[in-house]
């Protein structure tokens, strides 16, 4: 492929239309210019993430969000009195918004810093670790702090500056959190009390919501417990020792009726649940959201969970290696992915069209061979 093709004048601020398609990788003669094409789509990704607009969407500046992260960069220290300077950051540079009302979501490979993110920026304590083993902002090698980080919380009629500031103290925050924020943690199938079942969890979550000032309405627990998406969920003499690991997953359903949030975080809600539920939970989400004005916020490695339940003008962000490569509307993300990561991402969905390799070809022929035949599909399975 001769290098006379190319315009190798690639600019940060031009429009993805204008960028060039990337040559064939095997090609030795493309390869600078395959170099120069992702260098020109790591740049142009950066400059989008850094700026506070999202393309083709109404987010205004002058618009409050409801979290609001900047300049976000943690480090954890295993050894509190050995604090290298090369220990590398888990999150760097973060810069996120959650409007109100509005659905945002955080996507990336298992271990890229999402989970610890998101723990941070509510100030949930990281299992293991003490609170002087993290520290947050921009440090020199000397230990001095050099910029610092700020998360804001701008709950209704209840907002904090900077979360991170020493004048805040964790008992503090968690009465804040706890009156504005609905979390589903990662481990949610090991939060629930393994000798209590759906009905004594609902009423002591009521309790718990009644005194803390979120209590949603006039819910009773026997409605809520009518609505429960699997009727074993309704018996009383079975406890959360018996539950699956989705049916634990779809108590926190339940558990969301309790209350009245601002914010609903979900750190990998649906792992272990069906996607008949996973779908009936996404659905019963959105209609709450719609009817309660709450703002979603959720983590995950599932690209089709972003693909099937996000709405084309959500927010979608990338995280790979701890930092955001890539912002977008859910529909651009997907249509028009900038950042090589966020490419790779797509184009790790099958599709009826795209090129199919020489193991589907051969899988679907079995597959109508076995059919046509009446024949046994396992024993004439092969690759």
């Amino acid at each position: 492929m001769p290098l006379e093709n190319f315009d190798m004048n690639f600019r940060p601020d031009m429009p993805y239309n204008d960028l060039p398609p990337l040559p064939p990788a095997a090609d030795v003669e493309s390869r600078p210019i395959l170099k120069a094409c992702i260098e020109a789509r790591v740049a142009l990704a950066q400059l989008k993430v850094a700026g506070d607009l999202i393309p083709n969407q109404t987010v205004l500046i002058n618009t409050i969000p409801i979290l609001e992260v900047r300049n976000f960069t943690t480090t954890l220290y295993p050894d509190i009195g050995n604090r290298q300077s090369f220990v590398r950051p888990t999150n760097r540079d973060i810069n996120l918004i959650v409007p109100a009302r509005k659905w945002v979501a955080i996507i990336g490979e298992t271990g890229c810093g999402k989970s610890v993110f998101l723990q941070s920026v509510l100030r949930i304590p990281l299992r293991g670790l003490k609170p002087d083993q993290q520290t947050f902002g921009h440090y020199n090698q000397r230990g001095e702090l050099e910029e610092s980080s700020v998360v804001r919380w701008n709950f209704k009629g209840e907002q904090v500056e900077n979360i991170l500031s020493a004048e805040y103290s964790r008992a503090a925050l968690a009465a804040v959190r706890q009156r504005h924020v609905f979390y589903i943690p990662q481990n949610s199938m090991s939060a629930l009390n393994d000798y209590h079942n759906l009905e004594i969890e609902l009423r002591r979550r009521l309790a718990l919501s009644r005194m803390q000032g979120q209590m949603n309405g006039d819910v009773t627990v026997a409605a809520l417990l009518d609505q429960a998406p699997i009727p074993n969920m309704k018996r009383p003499d079975l406890t959360f020792s018996g539950y699956s690991g989705g049916m634990k997953q779809l108590t926190y359903v339940q558990l969301l009726n309790l209350v009245k949030p601002d914010l609903v975080v979900l750190d990998e809600p649906t792992t272990a649940v069906d996607v008949l539920n996973e779908r009936l939970f996404f659905r019963h989400l959105r209609e709450q959201a719609q009817t309660r004005d709450f703002s979603v916020l959720l983590i995950t490695h599932n690209m089709d969970i972003i693909r099937s339940h996000f709405a084309a003008d959500d927010l979608v962000y990338v995280m790979y290696k701890g930092v955001i490569v890539e912002k977008g509307p859910q529909s651009e993300i997907f249509a028009h992915p900038i950042h090589p990561y966020t490419q790779s991402l797509v184009k790790s969905f099958p599709s009826l069209d795209r090129e199919m390799t020489i193991t589907q070809q051969n899988l679907l022929a079995n597959i109508e061979y076995n059919l046509l035949n009446h024949s046994n599909l396992i024993e004439n399975l092969t690759l």
